[in-house]
């Protein structure tokens, strides 16, 4: 970040209009700054290495796997320096319901990878002295299918993973939809190059997730599964059952012994959602679910189902499986009955070590993070028989998610592992969020402290904040509201380059963590059903309106921006709210909900009966919550970015919504990205969405950008 200060002799700040400032974060730096680090593994095998991906905007949004051996210090030295496991073409991602995660998977040594562009699984053997290692290509060669979760059997013979086939979607026939099963899948053959056998074991379910072998009887498995209408954090069932192995013991025939793990439902909904399986070294088995409405620690005893805490803490342990391979809480290796875990409550973050016999836990400092993304031990190399070590991927206000190594044992930080994003913005230029909490109801207006049964929502509010400039006397800055996507995801008030950018050029943001949102206990996230379209509106527009009436922002630049689900919430508040906004950006958002409930994919198909209602029953709720059928309540100016190969949200959601605008005369852009898919993951076209929303701003605010910004077509804009 090498932006000059503007010229000013004097020692006090530039007066210039909030919108206007200089930053020294460049849209260039927010690109380079969305390189990203995903899946962290560690080898059960050998757990003194560990591996990640990473997402790099400026190789196309390529991804790949990264390594390096752990030493009791951290350090990276000749011998644990950072290795590229699949270096370019290879990009290791999955379509596995279109959201992927979990694409790869490492056991003493042995990598398997799912690779982007044929959705082919590759095998490769780290540990091979000739290099470079070329991977071999798994299962049955057909790129109808695809493949994420993936599990290898000690025994090194054959993976356990979810299997996605669509050879039969599309063809005319009576399949809609892609069918997910439970596979394994042979490896054991793979260093002749000949091609492996895959065995279908669990095929009965919509949907399968997470197979967790057990390191002490091998044969035994977990995973969770479910079924249309719900989704994976409405109702789940966890499953256990036992591979039958072939004669030669080289790959599972079938699975025997299947049961469902009892566990009954205490909270409001008679659902519960069940997580993230995971054995211990001794066998013993643990998971995530929430029959008390926070998602929260279990394990087995016997047939019981017990809590790991005696009393539940008002705070969720796990975030929704939007991605495979969440991993909230890991069980020691060295400490038997031991886990490790964290929760963010009133805004601040627990790190602790859960002594499960005793019901008791010890708070670990968390350093300055606010909050924790995933967590593993790692048992340094040479130090196999002393104290584990916590690998945690982290973020704090003032840094984005890194890969630290943290010591239970001195309860610290060793060292930074990795972080992709080390040229972090100077601290006097970066906005620390404070969390709010603000009355809001079903009215969409400001609730008061007098109402009866006032409902709260959260937020994270973010102040302009640039050392080199303040504003005119009297003036207000305008304000940028952010809805999430999801609807059933969170912000988090770690450092984000994105609002960081807006802030240090004179905007206030607010990120709204609206009702349906996750973090806060089923009950919070389940306020959103059947209200998509006005309790996340709502609360959208009860924030700008709190920060306006504490005169923090000025009322009449209030602008909404948001991406998919977040894009829908952005157009309906700016079609059933009016009066509220003066500008919007939807990202690949919404604009019909009849579209959606008809061509959306498999994962999402039916996400919109439990935010809406069954469609077509309730056709007439669609349309009416629709903000296409609404264009004409619209009265302010609203920017379109879309990539044209999104198979969430078409590029027709966007298309019909802006020709109605460009019917009634508003002004409206439209902006196109070729080769992106439900999100923007190539560098040129993270700087143009960010560059071309600011400028678009700009015009409708009456505030000149410092940057170098290329003009936007703007239809309908009269100057």
């Amino acid at each position: 970040m090498s932006v000059p200060p503007p010229s000013n002799t004097s020692a006090k700040p530039n007066i210039a209009p909030y919108g206007s400032w200089k930053s020294p974060l460049r849209a260039a730096d927010v690109a380079i700054a969305s390189t990203s680090i995903v899946d962290p593994f560690i080898d059960p095998a050998r757990p003194c290495y560990l591996y990640w991906v990473e997402g790099r905007p400026n190789e196309g949004g390529r991804k790949t796997i990264l390594g390096k051996r752990i030493s009791a210090s951290g350090d990276t030295d000749s011998n644990n320096a950072v290795v590229e496991y699949t270096p370019a073409p290879w990009n290791v991602r999955t379509r596995v319901h279109e959201y992927g995660g979990a694409a790869y998977a490492v056991y003493d040594g042995l990598l398997v990878f799912s690779n982007w562009d044929d959705c082919g699984l590759y095998l490769l053997d780290t540990c091979a002295s000739e290099k470079p290692v070329v991977p071999v290509r798994l299962g049955h060669g057909n790129n109808h299918y695809r493949y994420a979760c993936i599990a290898i059997h000690p025994s090194k013979r054959f993976l356990l993973c979810v299997r996605e086939d669509h050879s039969k979607v599309g063809d005319g026939g009576s399949a809609n939809y892609p069918v997910n099963a439970l596979v394994a899948v042979s490896i054991s053959a793979a260093c002749t190059d000949s091609r492996s056998q895959e065995v279908v074991l669990v095929d009965d379910y919509d949907f399968v997730s997470s197979p967790a072998i057990n390191p002490e009887d091998t044969c035994e498995i977990a995973f969770f599964a479910w079924n249309h209408p719900d989704m994976s954090w409405d109702n789940t069932v966890l499953l256990k059952g036992r591979l039958n192995l072939d004669a030669a013991s080289t790959i599972p025939i079938g699975l025997s012994d299947v049961s469902s793990v009892p566990i009954e439902s205490n909270n409001a909904s008679g659902q519960v959602s069940t997580l993230q399986p995971r054995f211990d070294t001794s066998g013993n088995l643990y998971f995530i679910s929430d029959p008390e409405n926070y998602w929260y620690p279990y394990t087995l005893e016997g047939d019981r189902v017990v809590a790991c805490l005696p009393t539940t803490i008002s705070a969720d342990f796990a975030s929704p499986e939007w991605v495979f391979g969440q991993q909230s809480f890991v069980p020691m290796r060295t400490r038997q009955r031991t886990l490790i875990t964290s929760y963010v409550l009133d805004g601040k973050l627990n790190l602790i070590m859960i002594d499960v016999p005793a019901k008791s836990a010890v708070h670990l400092p968390p350093a300055d993070w606010s909050n924790i993304a995933w967590l593993g031990t790692v048992l340094p190399e040479g130090q196999q028989q002393g104290n584990e070590l916590l690998v945690v991927k982290a973020g704090s206000p003032a840094r984005d998610f890194a890969l630290y190594l943290y010591s239970i044992s001195l309860k610290s930080v060793v060292s930074c592992l990795y972080n992709p994003n080390s040229s972090s913005l100077d601290r006097s230029f970066t906005s620390y969020p404070e969390e709010i909490v603000f009355p809001t109801n079903n009215l969409g207006k400001i609730g008061n402290e007098g109402d009866e049964m006032p409902l709260r929502a959260y937020a994270f509010y973010y102040p302009p904040t640039n050392p080199w400039y303040t504003a005119p006397e009297g003036t207000l800055p305008p304000l940028l509201v952010i809805s999430h996507g999801g609807p059933s995801a969170a912000t988090t008030g770690v450092f984000n380059p994105r609002i960081q950018y807006w802030t240090s050029r004179g905007f206030a943001v607010v990120d709204v963590n609206y009702g349906g949102s996750t973090g806060y206990g089923r009950e919070y996230r389940e306020r959103i059903y059947p209200q998509f379209g006005i309790i996340d509106v709502n609360d959208c527009c009860c924030a700008a309106l709190y920060l306006v009436s504490k005169d923090l922002v000025d009322r009449n630049k209030l602008s909404i921006m948001g991406s998919s689900s977040g894009g829908y919430t952005t157009l309906a508040s700016l079609t059933f709210r009016p009066e509220v906004f003066r500008a919007g950006a939807s990202l690949y958002g919404i604009s019909d909900l009849e579209l959606l409930a008809k061509e959306t994919h498999k994962f999402e198909s039916h996400y919109t009966t439990k935010l809406i209602g069954p469609y077509p029953e309730q056709k007439s709720v669609y349309a009416e919550r629709s903000p296409i059928h609404y264009a004409d309540n619209m009265a302010c100016p609203v920017i379109f970015f879309q990539g044209n190969e999104d198979k969430i949200v078409p590029p027709s959601q966007a298309l019909v919504m802006v020709n109605a605008l460009k019917g009634k005369g508003l002004p409206v852009s439209y902006i196109e990205f070729k080769g992106e898919q439900h999100g923007f993951s190539k560098a040129e076209n993270i700087i143009q969405c960010l560059e071309a929303q600011f400028w678009f701003f700009g015009k409708i605010f009456g505030y000149v950008p410092a940057d170098d910004i290329a003009p936007v077509e703007i239809i309908g804009l009269k100057l």
